[in-house]
């Protein structure tokens, strides 16, 4: 999917991931409205949860922003 993603053509990581540069074995921790894991892009990717919120280790995305930002992470 991301080569639909209009924001990583903004940012323009296309020359980032060209140097090679994938950020593999990172750790990133996304501070936000949650996130949904069934997203297609991060189903795989999210080892550890927890919503401060709700004191819930289940995260809802409450207004998709949240998924929109990890999708962004972990899109490349």
């Amino acid at each position: 999917a991301s080569g639909v993603q209009w924001d990583m053509k903004v940012i323009r990581a296309d020359a980032t991931w060209a140097l090679g540069a994938r950020g593999a074995g990172a750790k990133v921790c996304i501070i936000d409205s949650g996130i949904d894991e069934l997203h297609q892009e991060l189903t795989s990717k999210v080892t550890d949860r927890f919503t401060f919120a709700t004191n819930s280790p289940a995260p809802l995305d409450s207004n998709g922003h949240g998924t929109h930002v990890a999708s962004t992470v972990a899109g490349a």
